[in-house]
């Protein structure tokens, strides 16, 4: 299943811990096991972070092992996760503890952590609290209304509120006119990322970079280094791509998507070693993103080492045989080590999944020349031409009478 970039940084934004406590480098037990929460395999995560010893269960882990619980909706095991947590960071752990409360029943508990995260100035949105299923138990209470009945929150706070509700909405121009109007009143990093999204969306790619370096001003998150990256590797400011997936990395090392914009960056960059070396981390945590192997299959092609692309698409291909991409890929790398007709096959393959793709006509083509099918390989470089790629009209000039 692909998931959309924004939707991947709202569930970096979900699995961060907060607070002021101070987090060493985690532990390799601990980014496996984070990745694997991401992917829902919560049994195979909780006997990653098993292998964590005493020094290494710090906060993170026990929020993560908390979140765990609640995913298998074991909600006392949850609580008991979390209230580890809390004597290291009591108010990272107010929202979860909550949440846990209020999947084992005990809804009072719930509410007095409900409240003691609501007068934390780490608050998530009203919205977001009300929405969230877990209190579903709660919505009906008296409780929970003479909870809402005060007020918690301040001036910007529902201003951000507002501005991420109409982004959610979909209307993008009315989302726009509030964020530059909001941002004359208040100078503020969380409103500039917000906008940034916007300008990315209508592909006003300057803007948007523009707007996270303000955000990044105010506040130096990973995840505004995530977006400024895919910003940046969009402009084909490769560079910049660069230094930004790297300072996600140095902030947060789970911010596992900056390996793979990194490596695309270095890749635009003629470092290909370096970035097979970024979409190899990456693997190590999803070794089953067919989407990322296919990646370095391409890097692979691009620094002639066809044999290891080979290798990359036979694995993408074992996992998903409805991309196109994965065959043509292969199939490029067939041609180049003068396996034809197993190209020919490949491009075949990709074509009838997608039979409007004028390159990879061409490519079959190309191989179909190599297996004197000469009258074969002139209908797919024709097929080629009508399709809008150029190129085939040399090979229709010089080979095909035309």
């Amino acid at each position: 299943m692909k998931i959309s970039f924004y939707a991947l940084v709202i569930i970096f934004l979900a699995f961060s811990p907060k607070g002021n406590a101070q987090v060493s480098a985690p532990a390799e037990p601990y980014l496996k096991a984070k990745a694997l929460c991401g992917l829902k395999q919560y049994d195979t995560a909780l006997y990653m972070l098993s292998k964590l010893d005493n020094t290494e269960k710090n906060f993170p882990a026990f929020l993560l092992e908390g979140d765990l619980y609640m995913g298998k909706k074991e909600y006392a095991s949850a609580l008991l996760a979390y209230q580890k947590g809390a004597t290291l960071a009591p108010e990272t752990f107010a929202y979860p503890l909550a949440r846990a409360y209020a999947g084992n029943a005990q809804y009072d508990s719930a509410l007095v952590w409900l409240e003691k995260h609501l007068t934390s100035e780490y608050r998530k949105a009203e919205s977001e609290i009300q929405l969230d299923p877990a209190f579903a138990g709660l919505e009906r209470s008296r409780g929970w209304r003479t909870l809402w009945s005060k007020d918690y929150y301040t001036p910007v706070e529902k201003t951000i509120s507002r501005a991420r509700y109409l982004l959610n909405s979909g209307n993008i121009t009315a989302t726009l006119k509030f964020l530059n109007d909001s941002i004359q009143k208040y100078d503020h990093h969380a409103l500039y990322q917000l906008r940034a999204q916007v300008y990315d969306s209508l592909k006003n790619y300057t803007a948007a970079y523009q707007d996270l370096q303000k955000a990044l001003g105010g506040e130096r998150k990973p995840e505004y280094y995530l977006l400024s990256a895919n910003v940046a590797l969009k402009m084909e400011e490769f560079e910049k791509a660069e230094t930004d997936a790297g300072n996600a990395l140095r902030l947060d090392q789970s911010v596992f998507d900056a390996y793979v914009i990194r490596a695309k960056a270095k890749a635009a960059l003629g470092e290909n070693s370096r970035a097979l070396s970024d979409i190899d981390s990456y693997l190590a945590y999803f070794p089953d993103d067919a989407d990322a192997i296919d990646l370095a299959g391409a890097i692979s092609l691009k620094d002639k080492n066809y044999l290891k692309a080979l290798a990359y698409y036979n694995q993408a291909l074992k996992i998903s045989k409805a991309e196109p991409e994965y065959f043509s890929g292969r199939g490029r790398a067939y041609l180049q080590t003068g396996m034809y007709e197993y190209a020919y096959k490949d491009f075949s393959m990709a074509l009838d999944l997608n039979p409007q793709n004028g390159e990879t006509w061409y490519l079959k083509g190309l191989a179909r020349q190599h297996t004197a099918d000469a009258e074969g390989a002139c209908n797919d470089f024709e097929k080629a031409f009508k399709r809008g790629y150029k190129e085939a009209l040399r090979e229709l000039q010089e080979n095909c009478n035309h």
